[in-house]
């Protein structure tokens, strides 16, 4: 097993935030795990809410950016990745 150790913060925790408000109330994506594929007006909402959520959303990543240098520091940010790999 190996451990390798890096910087724990990625700076997206507002943006994440966002997209995960939006998934939760737009209209879902066509995933092949899903039961049925959602229809077209369904995708039509999607495909212009994200589109007019952009400017917000790059906004925030902006934030993020900015914020990362304070953010790093205190305990508010992301903490670890772990990734496993089975042979």
């Amino acid at each position: 097993m190996a451990v390798d150790r890096k910087e724990s913060h990625i700076p997206t925790d507002l943006t994440s935030a966002a997209v995960n408000v939006l998934n939760s109330v737009l209209p879902g994506e066509d995933l092949p795990w899903l039961p049925r594929k959602p229809g077209p007006l369904g995708r039509g909402i999607r495909a212009l809410a994200l589109l007019a959520a952009t400017p917000a959303l790059l906004v925030l990543l902006g934030v993020d950016l900015l914020l990362a240098p304070l953010t790093r520091r205190t305990r508010l940010s992301n903490a670890y990745r772990v990734i496993a790999r089975r042979d």
